[in-house]
């Protein structure tokens, strides 16, 4: 049984703080921070660690890392005046929510898919109703048909009647998945 303090050995230290026998020494030899030595440092005679000096050196070195990143200070106040402000951003957020200032994006990512639909069928549904018509008529007269039953269907498109369509398409998509999630 040891009677005397445990010390540790250059490689052992080395070994503890993850890199080679040389940075060991480079650590030693550190002008502002140098990692403690037990014994006399002399030639031939090996090096000893005290394990609770190399610990605390370790992570005195390691916090000040931390407060050297960006050439920032770590600064608890400011850290917590940060966090208030985002719980603070977050509240405002979901208080223009509640007053229907923000919309839910699924909601509106539905409302655009079902109006690109819609607007897709009636742009489709043009050629045929003005394809027979152009036919027999002359370059003129066939651009006029063509611009006549586009701003029909952007008319159309533009109503009170198509939005109601798609407020209830999107309601209908909206009851199935509460019912989908129910059912889960």
């Amino acid at each position: 049984m040891p009677s005397g303090p445990v010390y540790l050995t250059k490689p052992q230290v080395a070994a503890m703080l993850g890199v080679d026998v040389r940075s060991v020494t480079t650590y030693q030899a550190d002008k502002r921070d140098p990692l403690p030595v037990a014994n006399e440092p002399k030639r031939g005679i090996p090096n000893k660690y005290d394990p609770r000096a190399v610990f605390n050196w370790a992570l005195r070195r390691r916090l000040g890392e931390i407060n050297d990143d960006d050439d920032q200070q770590l600064d608890l106040d400011f850290e917590r005046a940060r966090k208030t402000r985002a719980e603070a951003d977050l509240q405002e957020l979901k208080l223009a929510e509640t007053r229907a200032r923000l919309l839910d994006a699924d909601l509106v990512r539905k409302a655009f898919v079902v109006l690109l639909a819609r607007f897709r069928a009636r742009m489709l549904a043009i050629p045929p109703k003005a394809g027979p018509l152009c036919a027999t008529a002359d370059a003129k007269k066939s651009r006029v048909i063509l611009k006549d039953h586009i701003y029909e269907a952007l008319t159309e498109l533009s109503s009170d009647e198509f939005a109601r369509a798609i407020k209830a398409d999107i309601e209908d998509d909206l009851e199935s998945n509460e019912d989908s999630k129910a059912a889960a």
